[in-house]
């Protein structure tokens, strides 16, 4: 993966906190801020698939329910 460099300005407590975890880790600042960033992106892919599939578990339900008059009908002995 190609490689981007940039300058980034972070409240000391934050940047002490990513030397040490690189530190502890073996890992340099960079991979630190880019795996927190990278965690980040995840979460938050995680948390608009969730969105979605809530939405499409509603919108099944209420074909469902729009649904089963039909079926009923169609199927007359169908007990639901």
């Amino acid at each position: 993966m190609a490689r981007q460099r940039i300058t980034v300005t972070l409240p000391e407590d934050v940047a002490g906190y990513a030397d040490e975890l690189a530190r502890l880790t073996g890992r340099t600042r960079s991979a630190v801020i880019a795996d927190a960033i990278e965690t980040l992106r995840r979460e938050e892919l995680e948390r608009l698939l969730a969105e979605g599939y809530r939405a499409l578990a509603d919108e099944s339900k209420r074909f469902a329910r729009r649904a089963l008059p039909l079926a009923t009908e169609t199927w007359p002995d169908y007990e639901g």
